[in-house]
C-alpha cells in the first residue's frame, strides 16, 4: 500500500555559490580529464553536481540520473564525455541523457521489495566513490520540498507544471513515487544507482533524504519514461 511521506531534501551537490555547500567544485575540465571507466560516474550540469550510471535499453545505452541534478542544462559532462539531455521530469525526478555505445552499462533489475537487501552508489561529498548498505522498505508519496535558488533557476515553471507553489511564491514542493531506503544518502549521491545486493541490478535511483534516511525513485517508474506512461 502506498502511503504519504513526509518532506524530503534533495542530496544534491550545488555549484551555485550561495547555495553554501560544496563551494570549492570540480571544474568541467575534471570531469572530461577523468580516466575511470566505470558504469557509475559523477556528473556535472553547470548548475548542480551529482551521481549517474549507464543503462541499456532496447539496444541503446543512456546516462541516468536525477531531474534535479541536470536542472534546466541542455548537456551534462561526466568522465566518460559530455552527454546531451533527452528526457527530464521533475515530477519523477528523472533524466535520461545520451551517451556513446561503449560505455559500461548497470543491468536493469524490478523494483526493490520491502526487506530486500540493497547497495547504494554515489560521489558524494568530494567526489570519493562511496557505497552504503541497507535495505529497501515502504514505497510512499513523498514532498520533496524544492530550494528557493532552484525555483528561480527554473523562473517557476517546475512549479507550476508539476507542483504545490508556497504563498510566497519563492519554493514550492513535489509529490513524487519513492522507495525508502534505511541507508543516509548525503550531497553528491542525487542520481547514483541502488542496485539488488543479490543480482547488482538497478532497482531504483536516488534522489533524497529527511536526514534520517534515503529516497529513491523505484526503477519502474525510469521505466515507464522509456515507455511514454504517464
Amino acid at each position: 500500500m502506498m502511503s504519504f511521506g513526509k518532506f524530503v531534501f534533495w542530496t544534491i551537490g550545488f555549484i551555485m555559490q550561495d547555495a553554501g555547500l560544496n563551494n570549492t567544485q570540480p571544474t568541467m575540465g575534471h570531469f572530461l580529464n577523468s580516466k575511470e571507466d566505470t558504469s557509475i560516474v559523477p556528473v556535472y550540469s553547470g548548475t548542480a553536481r551529482g551521481t549517474a550510471f549507464f543503462i541499456e535499453y532496447k539496444g541503446n545505452k543512456y546516462l541516468i540520473t536525477a531531474a534535479h541534478v541536470c536542472g534546466t542544462s541542455e548537456v551534462m559532462v561526466s568522465p566518460r564525455g559530455v552527454h546531451r539531455v533527452l528526457a527530464s521530469r521533475p515530477d519523477k525526478d528523472l533524466c535520461i541523457a545520451s551517451t556513446y555505445q561503449g560505455v559500461t552499462t548497470l543491468p536493469i533489475g524490478s523494483d526493490a521489495l520491502p526487506g530486500e537487501a540493497v547497495v547504494m552508489n554515489g560521489f558524494p561529498g568530494q567526489l570519493e566513490y562511496d557505497i552504503q548498505k541497507g535495505v529497501a522498505k515502504e514505497v510512499s508519496l513523498s514532498m520533496f520540498q524544492i530550494p528557493a535558488g532552484y525555483y528561480n533557476a527554473y523562473e517557476g515553471s517546475i512549479c507550476a507544471q508539476y507542483t504545490v507553489p508556497s504563498p510566497d511564491g519563492t519554493s514550492c514542493s513535489v509529490a513524487v513515487t519513492t522507495t525508502t531506503l534505511d541507508i543516509l544518502a548525503r550531497g553528491g549521491n542525487s542520481g547514483g544507482p541502488v542496485v539488488r545486493e543479490s543480482d547488482g541490478a538497478v532497482v531504483a535511483i536516488i534522489i533524497g533524504t529527511d536526514g534520517k534516511q534515503g529516497y529513491a525513485a523505484p526503477i519502474s517508474e525510469l521505466i515507464g519514461l522509456f515507455e511514454g506512461r504517464p
